[in-house]
Formats: structure tokens, sequence, C-alpha cells
């Protein structure tokens, strides 16, 4: 599995404007963000028809965030045995991705902008601990041998470029 995010940076922040989770060949995304409403894909087929069965063995739904101020919508992803572990992408304005009643069975080899899922410690690729946040997140940009999970879109930063940091941070 695979969970990747394009963020876009605007003033002094950085918001989700896409998330993308791939499990074999199957591709979930959202795209949306501050001033553009929000749409999904499944496998490329854009507001393809929810519920939608997806990576040959879980189901993707939507449904609406009801009283939940901050979000509009909820897509999730159930990847648990039992239904418990879930991957959630919340929009509204913005996009946010929670990983849900995570378990070591599922999530415990989990590796990236996460963390490491027993301590939460920041390892790189080579598993060694990096303690400078921005040379992290730097260490996990996708490169030339990870998966293409997003969709390209022109403008965005994609490799061999590398990512923009905020000029200025709060």
């Amino acid at each position: 599995m695979h969970v990747h995010i394009r963020t876009k940076i605007r003033n002094i922040y950085s918001y989700i404007e896409a998330a993308a989770i791939m499990i074999g060949d199957d591709v979930f995304e959202v795209h949306g963000g501050m001033f553009q409403d929000h749409t999904h894909f499944v496998n490329g087929v854009e507001k393809a028809e929810l519920p939608s069965s997806f990576g040959g063995r879980f189901q993707i739904t939507l449904s609406n965030g009801g009283h939940d101020e901050k979000f509009r919508d909820f897509y999730t992803l159930g990847v648990g045995k039992d239904g418990h572990d879930s991957i959630i992408i919340k929009v509204k304005r913005m996009i946010a991705v929670n990983f849900e009643g995570a378990t070591s069975s599922n999530f415990g080899s989990s590796e990236g902008l996460i963390g490491d899922y027993e301590t939460g410690s920041r390892l790189g690729r080579d598993g060694k601990e990096i303690q400078d946040a921005d040379a992290f997140a730097m260490a996990w940009q996708v490169g030339p041998d990870d998966p293409v999970v997003l969709s390209p879109k022109e403008g965005s930063i994609q490799y061999p470029a590398k990512c923009k940091m905020p000029k200025t941070t709060f």
C-alpha cells in the first residue's frame, strides 16, 4: 500500500491539495482544496460511483460529515480484516488524511512521513533517524524508484525537481 499527498504552498502555510492511495494496481485519489470543489478518481475515472471495490478486497465509501464543522465529506477505505483499521480522507476547504484504528498487523511496517509505527521516530529510507524536520521531509519526496500514485498536475513539483519549502513559518 502506498499513500501519497501533494501539498501546495499558500503565503506562509501549505495545505494538502491531493491525496492518493494505491493498493496493488488500484489507485484512489481525492483532489480539491482552498478555492476549488473537490473530486475523486478511482483508477483514473473521475467521480466514479461509490461505494467501490478497491485493491481486490476493500471498499471505498463516501459519507457526509454531518455535524463535523471542519469537514464536509469523508472518503473511507477500510483496510483491516475486522473493518476497524481505516484510512479516512476528509474534505472541506482542505484535505486531511487520517489513519484510524491502525493496528500493527496492518500498519506496523509503515514507513515515510508518518514515522515509525511503534515510536513515531523520523526514519529515513535507510532506517536511520533524521532529527531535522525539513531534511526528513525532503528525504521522503517521491523519487524515481517510487510508484506514480498521484496523477501528474501542471505546475506541481515532480521528481527530479525538489519540493519547495515555505519561505517563512509561524
